[in-house]
């Protein structure tokens, strides 16, 4: 899952939802110091990227992509997954996405002493961006994916998967929703206990 999910998924914590969104900037190392909520939120984001990669759905939405895409295959689903859930927003929110992108901004936005510097600014560059919007369609998804192609090392197609989207989007639609459904409870449950200090 890519950004949106990590974050919708932390709960109302600002720590928590910021160590989540963090997890694929920094490495355990460096939450030394870091808040109890802080290293929860980054916990609750391994939990989910393994429970994502062990899941029989998403791998049929990437085998979609493995041929054409091989390794980027994975980083395509995590993307375009955030677009299946703005579009399927209402089915499991009761606030609206623009309401939810206006307090995640800020929720972050408090917790950038948190991060480092380089990190961070980032992150502002990101939100200044109205990152989460571009996930809202796919012409917004076409510019992320151009961004993508630009950052790998050699060509990996990502604009062309739209291709594959636009093709299969009833059936990412339908195994979007299956996944997300049980993700969503799995991530609650995961939530519940990371906050009372077991271990799952």
């Amino acid at each position: 899952m890519n950004y949106l999910a990590h974050l919708v998924l932390s709960g109302d914590d600002p720590e928590i939802m910021t160590g989540n969104f963090m997890g694929d900037f920094l490495t355990r190392s460096q939450l030394k110091g870091k808040t109890d909520n802080f290293v929860i939120g980054y916990d609750l984001h391994m939990f989910i990227d393994k429970y994502t990669d062990a899941d029989t759905d998403v791998d049929a939405v990437i085998s979609l992509f493995r041929q054409k895409h091989g390794k980027y295959a994975v980083v395509i689903a995590d993307i375009i997954f955030d677009f299946f859930l703005c579009n399927n927003w209402q089915m499991f929110y009761t606030t609206t996405l623009d309401e939810f992108m206006n307090s995640v901004y800020h929720k972050i936005e408090t917790q950038l002493h948190l991060i480092p510097e380089k990190v961070s600014s980032l992150i502002r560059r990101m939100i200044a961006g109205n990152f989460i919007e571009k996930y809202k369609t796919l012409d917004g998804l076409h510019f992320i994916m151009q961004k993508m192609d630009q950052r790998a090392s050699f060509s990996a197609g990502f604009v062309e998967s739209l291709s594959i989207v636009k093709d299969n989007e009833l059936f990412i639609n339908d195994k979007f929703l299956t996944f997300y459904l049980k993700l969503k409870s799995a991530t609650e449950q995961q939530l519940l206990i990371l906050q009372s200090g077991m271990k799952s």
